[in-house]
């Protein structure tokens, strides 16, 4: 069973730490009670590669073991690779974010991907991680049932075709990625521009106006624009972790002043 998917798909408020790509990162992620995924990031990590980014998911699975908690382990890669998806799904990983997606055709290739025949052309195998070795006789009966699909917008092409991209069969979600929407906008290299937030936000109440069964997630570090953004219609809400490095970091510099002028 994929948690994380049904909360994506009763439309349930959800939190992810997004980029945590070490095991500290991953750690305190899942410590930190207050998350739903931990997502690692292999498309903006050139060390990453599926054999680092299973050796995080085995870390955190670990964790799970010792103490019964339902947070997902996502991965988001650095394209539609068949190679990338084959290992790391036969690793054990089971939700995954597809980065650039900016019409139909490419939605339905990272289905088609990560999904066993007839959905999709996932290859099989008698005996690998995610089956257990072999000793889950069910797996193939659910994998494509708890396999969570999310694409990225990221894109002034992708805003037109949300509804086409949300009505592919087998996309869970769509998450907007901010920052490459603005640099794509020519609106250099920040976010907040309040103009392409309203029009983001137009687009998808217009998006789930016509497809009631769509769901959109998008990053925000600004705890206070979350209600903004759920008034919108997004229910996933991914946070960077330059968040928890930079509070961990303020918090450190406020314990050091103590001894200026020691």
């Amino acid at each position: 069973m994929n948690i994380l998917k049904e909360k994506i798909r009763d439309d349930k408020f959800v939190s992810v730490l997004w980029g945590a790509n070490s095991p500290d990162i991953v750690g305190k992620g899942w410590k930190d009670g207050n998350h739903d995924g931990v997502f690692a990031d292999g498309e903006h990590d050139p060390g990453m590669d599926p054999r680092r980014l299973l050796h995080l998911r085995n870390g955190f699975m670990a964790m799970q073991a010792q103490e019964a908690k339902s947070v997902d382990f996502g991965v988001r890669v650095p394209k539609a690779s068949r190679t990338w998806i084959q290992h790391l799904s036969d690793g054990g990983v089971s939700t995954f974010v597809f980065p650039m997606v900016n019409m139909k055709e490419q939605a339905q290739k990272a289905v088609s991907l990560l999904l066993y025949p007839p959905d999709g052309v996932r290859g099989g195998a008698g005996s690998m991680p995610a089956n257990c070795y072999g000793n889950d006789r069910d797996y193939y009966k659910q994998a494509n049932a708890n396999t969570c699909v999310i694409v990225q917008a990221e894109t002034p092409e992708s805003l037109p075709n949300l509804v086409d991209i949300v009505s592919v069969p087998g996309v869970d979600m769509v998450f907007i990625g901010p920052f490459d929407m603005h640099i794509t906008h020519r609106l250099g290299f920040r976010t907040g521009d309040p103009e392409l937030e309203a029009t983001i936000q137009r687009r998808v109440r217009e998006t789930r106006a016509s497809v009631p069964s769509a769901r959109f997630g998008i990053m925000e570090p600004r705890a206070n624009k979350i209600q903004e953004w759920r008034n919108a219609g997004f229910s996933l809400f991914a946070v960077p972790v330059t968040v928890l490095i930079d509070r961990a970091f303020a918090q450190h510099s406020t314990s050091l002043a103590q001894f200026r002028g020691q």
